[in-house]
């Protein structure tokens, strides 16, 4: 499902990009071999760069269209 109880029963959405987030946090904590380890928390920052890159360039985009 697309959504996640909070405490105190609240519903709160849950998007794709917190998902492969929290699966790759997952994969890390799971895994054993430090090597493994430091592979998952690399896939981690690079999710979340890219997730940046990816807002600048939409503020980029709508900054242009304004002027």
């Amino acid at each position: 499902s697309s959504n996640a109880t909070r405490p105190g029963g609240r519903v709160r959405m849950v998007n794709s990009f917190d998902k492969r987030l929290n699966n790759l946090f997952l994969a890390e904590n799971r895994c054993k071999d430090p090597g493994m380890k430091r592979i998952w928390k690399q896939k981690q920052l690079d999710l979340v760069n890219q997730r940046k890159e990816r807002a600048y360039e939409r503020m980029v985009e709508r900054a242009r269209s304004v002027h």
